[in-house]
């Protein structure tokens, strides 16, 4: 969860409670670390999955048309290189 929350540029809390939230409608399951005591690993269950998959073909569509298909590959570049950089500074590098 502790790298998890670092890769979503999150605190570990809202993280927490929204793994909560996935736990309680059936998506995702939390267990404990096997080589550490104090880490909890969230893995999706066969229904968080199924939503997964269920739910890919609209949100990939629903992107394409508000943002990929409207930059041109130049304005796409850059605005990954600034997404980038943003990122990096705030994992604190």
């Amino acid at each position: 969860m502790t790298e998890l929350a670092g890769l979503l540029v999150t605190s570990k809390s809202g993280l927490s409670y929204q793994v909560g939230q996935l736990e309680k409608a059936g998506f995702v399951r939390r267990r404990s670390c096997p080589t550490d005591d104090r880490g909890v690993i969230a893995g999706l269950t066969e229904q968080g999955r199924e939503k997964l998959r269920d739910a890919e073909p609209g949100h990939v569509a629903a992107v394409r048309e508000a943002l990929i298909d409207v930059l041109t590959r130049d304005q796409l570049a850059l605005l990954a290189e600034g997404l980038g950089a943003v990122g990096r500074r705030l994992r604190g590098g």
